[in-house]
């Protein structure tokens, strides 16, 4: 094995031509290299460019699916079942729960956002669309709900990055569009269907019942519409949309994990 030696003045590297980098030092703003050399900027790029492509490697060993649902569509029941038979997490009001906990901002907090958000308020500015960037708690506007929105979706982006699972509402579709290994589900029903299955859990009349799903679904309009600038109901928005109504719940399962095996 041959060995070379490159004298920089009073510096002098010593390394192995083997055909591979054995050995790097800094001279100034050169980095040598073997027989090659490059800007320390461009280096730094290099490595990052290699990380990056570990990580989104790492990414696609896990795969998230996110379902939207209307109230007595059974999205929440066909979440638990899917979860249940691929063996992986399962997330849905657990994530406030996260969320408070990582900011130290109470749970009942978080609760007063999904139950009371309105359209009518927007908080990211004249396109009310989330942006992800979390508020100081030295700020006053730490517990504002565009703060315990954010903190919300920071728990959603960090559970993609780590495992396997299945998130419920919360905009997740939204927040993780951008992420390879997500399959976006949209679960609905029609009218008749839903009113038997909320008439099932629900201790009111037929009209309440009815009021009920009216109010509920212009809730979920307007949060979704509040923090992502979209519309909740757009099948755009996902990858898969199906109607439990006349599929079933089994056979939404069966529907899922077709597609998620083209996502994979």
């Amino acid at each position: 094995m041959n060995k070379v030696h490159r004298t920089f003045g009073n510096l002098v590297h010593h390394e192995a031509v083997t055909g591979q980098v054995v050995n790097s030092k800094v001279f100034g703003k050169i980095i040598w290299s073997g027989d090659f050399y490059c800007c320390r900027k461009e280096w730094k790029k290099q490595r990052f460019r290699k990380l990056a492509s570990v990580i989104r490697r790492r990414e696609m060993d896990n795969f998230v699916i996110t379902i939207a649902r209307q109230y007595g569509s059974g999205g929440r029941t066909v979440g638990e079942m899917l979860a249940k038979k691929l063996g992986i997490g399962y997330y849905d009001k657990d994530i406030i729960r996260m969320a408070s906990e990582d900011s130290g901002i109470h749970e009942t907090l978080f609760g007063r956002v999904d139950e009371y958000s309105s359209a009518k308020k927007p908080l990211f500015g004249k396109n009310g669309i989330y942006s992800g960037e979390l508020i100081s708690p030295q700020s006053k506007d730490f517990t504002s709900d565009e703060n315990l929105f954010n903190y919300q979706a920071k728990i959603i982006r960090e559970l993609a990055g780590k495992e396997s699972c299945v998130i419920i509402g919360r905009c997740s579709n939204y927040i993780l569009k951008d992420y390879p290994n997500v399959l976006r589900v949209f679960i609905h029903a029609d009218w008749n269907f839903r009113m038997e299955k909320a008439a099932e859990k629900l201790s009111m009349s037929q009209k309440e019942i009815e009021k009920f799903l009216q109010k509920d679904d212009k809730r979920k309009d307007e949060y979704y519409r509040r923090f992502t600038g979209e519309e909740w109901k757009d099948a755009t928005q996902y990858d898969l949309c199906l109607d439990s109504s006349k599929l079933g719940y089994e056979k939404c399962i069966e529907e899922i994990e077709n597609q998620l095996k083209l996502l994979k």
